[in-house]
């Protein structure tokens, strides 16, 4: 009965952070941003987000926007 009671709360320890914390939200100020050599922000009404231009200056313009729980690199095949 005691390894019972050791398992729960040994499992809701593992389990504690992903029901207490946004564990992908890293907030980056602007000496952060300003040390990522390459990366483009922007500065919006909600805050910033970073973009990418890709291709040649002159050809035809596309905006390709990734979902909520889907990284940038989902475009990576299609560019």
């Amino acid at each position: 009965m005691v390894w019972i009671l050791i398992a729960g709360v040994v499992l809701l320890a593992a389990l504690a952070p992903m029901f207490t914390g946004d564990m992908e939200h890293i907030n980056l100020d602007a000496q952060a941003r300003a040390a990522m050599s390459g990366k483009v922000f922007a500065t919006l009404s909600d805050g910033v987000t970073h973009y990418e231009w890709r291709g040649p200056e002159n050809g035809p313009k596309v905006v390709l926007v990734h979902g909520f729980s889907s990284p940038m690199f989902i475009w990576d095949h299609n560019l």
